[in-house]
């Protein structure tokens, strides 16, 4: 089956794109509270911490939502934006470039901020959860770009 080429002009080539930076942007952050929330419970739970004090983690950490931009949107908007130029320029979708880019993207935080080590970790994976799902996301919703068509 042959894929038809747009011919509307720059919406079309841009929307797929921004669509995909729109998503990570909006989902990327409070995927990342949630994520926050659920592993900082669970760690505090294996760490012999009450279950009151998981509770309190993970109530926190949702209520945070609200905030989650805040802390994680300019991640998120690198990790978009790096997962739609590959696709732009490969015309693939990979998990692994989001995923990079969001843990680059976090990494100064961390250094600016002089977390810990066991929350620095913390932070990591849940850049890796955030850009996962989000990636999966953009899976989910857009096939891969078909592959341009040979010059005649």
């Amino acid at each position: 089956m042959e894929h038809e080429v747009s011919q509307t002009g720059w919406g079309s080539k841009l929307g797929r794109p921004l669509g995909i930076v729109v998503l990570f942007f909006l989902l990327g952050p409070p995927i990342g509270a949630l994520a926050f929330s659920t592993i900082g419970a669970l760690g505090a739970l294996v760490m012999g911490q009450s279950g009151t004090t998981a509770a309190m983690i993970f109530h926190g950490a949702i209520v945070g939502i609200v905030f989650s931009w805040f802390v994680g949107g300019f991640q998120a908007f690198i990790a978009g934006a790096a997962m739609a130029i590959f696709e732009l320029v490969t015309r693939r979708q990979s998990l692994a470039v989001p995923m990079i880019a969001g843990l680059v993207a976090g990494i100064p935080y961390m250094i600016e901020e002089d977390l810990g080590g066991g929350l620095s970790t913390l932070l990591l994976i849940i850049h890796l959860v955030a850009s996962l799902g989000c990636g999966l996301l953009v899976k989910a919703t857009w096939k891969p770009m078909p592959p341009v068509p040979a010059s005649v």
